[in-house]
C-alpha cells in the first residue's frame, strides 16, 4: 500500500485507447493506493493518472462501462504482511482518476460491472496493475468536444460534437421523447411501453456533472 513518501508521475502509466473495440486500457508497475491512504497520496496518484489519461485518449464513454482490473502482488506481500491493501479498497481511487472533462468518464456511476482480481508471479517485481474499461456498445465511445444539454434538473444528456444543425435536431428529439414519456407515465402506462420512449443516450442528473458545462435546449 502506498505510503506518505510515495510520488507519482504520468509517465508511470501506459494508457492506450482502442476506438474500434471501444476500450481504454492502463498498465503500470505502480501499486494502486487504497481508499484508506492519506488524502495527499490519493490526490497525487489521481493527478498523475488523470494527466496520463488526458494525454493519451480522445474519447468519452457516454454510457455505462464494464471494468476489469488485475492487481499484481507477490505472495510474500499478500500473505505475510499486514500492510497490503484489500482488493476492494483499491478500486475507487483508480476509477475516480478517469472521471472529468479530460478523462474518459463523466461520472463513476457509469460503471455497470467490475471484475477485480489479484495475481502473483506474473511480471518482474510483482507489483502494479492492468485496467480495462469497455463500452457495453461500440457506439458508446464518442469523441470529446461535445456538450451537455439540461432538459431538466435531473435529466441531462451528452450531445457529441457534430454540426450545429444536427445538434439542434438531436436536442429536439431528446426533448420530444422525454416529454412523451412523461405524458405516458402520468397516464399509468406499463414500464415496457415507457422504455420504448426512452432515448438510447444515457441521462445524468445535474449533481453528477459539476465539472461540466450544462446548456439549455435553446442554446443549441
Amino acid at each position: 500500500m502506498a505510503g506518505k513518501s510515495v510520488s507519482y508521475s504520468p509517465d508511470q502509466f501506459l494508457v492506450e485507447e482502442f476506438v474500434g473495440s471501444a476500450q481504454m486500457r492502463v498498465s503500470t508497475q505502480v501499486d494502486p493506493p487504497s481508499l484508506q491512504a492519506s488524502g495527499a497520496v490519493k490526490n497525487a496518484y489521481k493527478a498523475a493518472l488523470s494527466k496520463a489519461v488526458a494525454a493519451n485518449t480522445t474519447r468519452f464513454f457516454d454510457h455505462d462501462v464494464s471494468v476489469t482490473i488485475t492487481w499484481f502482488v507477490s505472495e510474500r506481500r499478500r500473505y505475510r504482511t499486514s500492510s497490503i491493501a484489500d482488493l476492494d479498497n483499491v478500486l475507487k481511487p483508480t476509477i475516480d482518476a478517469l472521471v472529468g472533462p479530460a478523462g474518459v468518464l463523466f461520472d463513476d456511476n457509469q460503471v455497470q460491472s467490475i471484475q477485480a482480481s489479484w495475481r502473483v508471479g506474473m511480471r518482474l517485481g510483482e507489483r502494479g496493475f492492468d485496467l480495462k474499461l469497455e463500452a457495453l456498445r461500440l457506439e458508446d465511445f464518442v469523441p470529446r468536444g461535445g456538450r451537455f444539454v439540461e432538459i431538466r434538473h435531473d435529466l441531462c444528456y451528452y450531445v457529441p460534437a457534430m454540426p450545429a444543425e444536427h445538434a439542434r435536431r438531436l436536442v429536439d428529439v431528446l426533448v420530444m421523447m422525454n416529454r412523451e414519456r412523461e405524458r405516458f407515465e402520468a397516464e399509468g402506462w406499463a414500464e415496457d411501453v415507457l422504455w420504448g420512449l426512452t432515448p438510447l443516450a444515457r441521462p445524468f442528473p445535474r449533481a453528477r456533472l459539476s465539472r461540466f458545462e450544462l446548456l439549455r435546449p435553446d442554446q443549441f
